[in-house]
């Protein structure tokens, strides 16, 4: 936000406001977009990242659609830090995953067919909570892969490595930190309209 407001030659409040403007824009174009779509075949994940410190973890958990990589629906959730450093009283013990992941498969559900396939790794959890939010859907989890060269997540393992090298604040090696939640959240909401090509105003 810094570097933006600098490069434009206004406050950092002004960025700010219309990054939040744009990720608006970008919700609402999504919300239709997904009334017109009717998916066979999906993937889901989770990408960990952290807010401004790597003790105070979060997981964004992302859908997409596997035949155009289209991003389904996508959510930002604090998870127990699994780091031993930082001050204690910093690191983060609550678990959103239980609630946000639920909310991001109904929302995906909305762009699925019935009768359609989500596929996931062998996460324990994701199982129960595609039976809770998605009655209908086959839930495929697959495996690591055993033949080399193949990834039978490739699709979701793709958006990953995209949405790395599209926002620098998601690098793995990087100055660039998030500092908050919803920065992160409205961040995302610009990535997704690039990446199933919204139009923003």
């Amino acid at each position: 936000m810094r570097r933006m407001a600098e490069v434009l030659g206004c406050s950092q409040s002004t960025v700010e406001r219309k990054v939040a403007h744009l990720a608006a824009q970008a919700k609402a174009h999504h919300t239709k977009h997904l009334t017109t779509l009717s998916t066979r075949y999906a993937m889901f994940d989770e990408l960990e990242t952290f807010i401004h410190a790597r003790w105070k973890q979060v997981s964004v958990s992302v859908v997409v659609r596997v035949k155009t990589g289209e991003v389904l629906a996508f959510g930002v959730a604090r998870k127990p830090s699994s780091m031993r450093q930082g001050i204690e009283g910093n690191r983060w013990v609550i678990n959103d995953r239980p609630q946000v992941i639920p909310r991001v498969l109904s929302e995906a559900a909305i762009g699925m067919k019935a009768g359609a396939t989500l596929a996931s790794d062998g996460d324990a959890n994701y199982g129960k909570w595609v039976a809770q939010t998605l009655p209908g859907i086959t839930h495929a989890k697959l495996r690591s892969p055993t033949v080399p060269d193949y990834d039978p997540l490739f699709a979701i393992n793709l958006a990953f490595a995209k949405m790395r090298n599209d926002l620098a604040r998601l690098g793995r090696k990087t100055w660039t930190t998030t500092k908050t939640l919803k920065g992160l959240e409205n961040h995302l909401w610009l990535w997704v309209a690039w990446t199933n090509d919204y139009q923003l105003r």
